[in-house]
């Protein structure tokens, strides 16, 4: 495992992090109490992904630029959904459920696995994108003279 393959994405993710940490504490009084530990499980989600990446990558030299758009692409949505969870206001909903179904994207929003299982979509395309670019690779290379 190379050790650029988990570095960078930690660096893109935990910047990542720290802006969904900024944004709950800007949105929610209870979490500006919390936000170390909220930042240090984050951080640590962070961290258990980027090493997943580069078990996934090998010691194959990936480029910086395939790194950075993935990761880039999965900071984005982190972030955008940690916006979301604070936009979309479901308080009416305790008080009248009956006039209030949420889209199948604010379940997906608003559920308690959405942070868990949203790097696994991104590590199943880091591992078709890898296994796809390795084959290529091995067919592009002459192929071996015996003796």
């Amino acid at each position: 495992m190379r050790y650029r393959n988990v570095a960078l994405p930690l660096a893109i993710l935990s910047i990542g992090a720290i802006l969904e940490t900024a944004i709950a504490c800007h949105f929610s009084v209870d979490a500006r109490g919390w936000w170390p530990l909220i930042l240090g499980i984050s951080l640590l989600q962070v961290a258990a992904y980027s090493f997943a990446f580069g078990l996934v990558a090998g010691d194959r030299r990936l480029s910086s630029i395939y790194i950075v758009v993935l990761n880039g692409l999965f900071a984005a949505t982190r972030v955008y959904v940690c916006c979301a969870y604070y936009a979309i206001s479901i308080a009416r909903a305790a008080a009248y459920p009956h006039l209030i179904e949420l889209t199948p994207l604010q379940q997906a929003i608003r559920s308690n696995w959405s942070v868990y299982l949203m790097p696994l979509p991104f590590l199943i395309a880091h591992l078709a994108l890898a296994r796809t670019r390795l084959a290529s690779a091995r067919a592009q290379r002459p192929p071996r003279e015996a003796g």
